[in-house]
């Protein structure tokens, strides 16, 4: 009995860092540059980021936002709608660990039933507030995706709408603690009005992460969106924990490629 609490106890994720992911919805990765999104470029040089982050399919929010918490693809955890609400077998990392799962912008329905499963908060200061204390805080940002669906994806309006969120993100980032681990992401681009086919205006995302222990200015030149699980997972154990994992694994791989 003794033993085999022992190795229920070492089977539990223990996090010691605090991780905030902040989603910024239909941002492509072919379309963020330099002027439309100055703070969040500029952060490039200061961790691990890669403009060449590949969405599974469909191209839609809610499989990819899935896909990049769960750290499978669409083909594995079954969400290829986002409106349908169903249970799926794959959790996501919010189940794992003292998370809290918040957004300043519209919440998607696929999004809310998927992935939270807690309370929600349209305010900033209350999200600021639980992004200060819970260990793994994701902010999602719709505004981008929603003026591409009505303007078209890397319109003037739509990039309008890129450098206004940048500056949002900007401000909430310069307010959280300095030890915070930073993750800026997107789910997928888009080509005209729509993002649901195989073309790489519509797959193509991007992340960038900053924080203790993560590589400076070190791109990845192509990654699969569900390979964001192990970063945040590598994230929430903090920066001196060793890769545990057999060198030569993908597991290792992913380990190293991160840190």
């Amino acid at each position: 009995m003794k033993l085999f609490l022992l190795l229920f106890i070492l089977l539990i994720p223990v996090a010691t860092a605090k991780v905030v992911v902040i989603g910024m919805d239909g941002l492509g990765g072919k379309y963020i540059t330099e002027d439309n999104a100055p703070f969040v470029t500029s952060l490039f040089k200061q961790g691990t980021y890669c403009t060449n982050v590949q969405s599974v399919l469909p191209a839609i929010s809610a499989s990819n936002w899935y896909s990049a918490f769960s750290g499978v693809s669409s083909k594995q955890h079954g969400v290829i709608s986002d409106t349908k609400n169903s249970e799926y077998p794959h959790k996501t990392i919010f189940e794992k660990y003292d998370s809290s799962l918040y957004y300043t912008a519209t919440v998607k329905p696929a999004i809310e039933n998927h992935i939270m499963k807690g309370t929600w908060s349209l305010t900033d200061q209350g999200t600021l507030n639980k992004a200060r204390t819970s260990q793994l805080t994701f902010v999602h940002f719709d505004y981008i995706d929603i003026y591409g669906h009505l303007f078209g994806y890397n319109s003037k309006l739509y990039n309008w709408m890129v450098k206004k969120v940048d500056k949002k993100v900007k401000t909430f980032v310069e307010k959280l603690p300095k030890e915070t681990t930073i993750l800026i992401m997107s789910d997928h681009g888009g080509l005209r009005k729509s993002h649901k086919e195989d073309t790489p205006e519509e797959r193509t995302a991007f992340m960038v992460m900053v924080g203790e222990g993560i590589k400076q200015n070190n791109q990845i030149k192509e990654m699969q969106i569900y390979e964001i699980t192990p970063m945040i997972e590598k994230a929430l154990q903090g920066p001196t924990k060793k890769n545990i994992w057999k060198e030569g694994s993908f597991l290792h791989f992913l380990w190293e490629r991160f840190s």
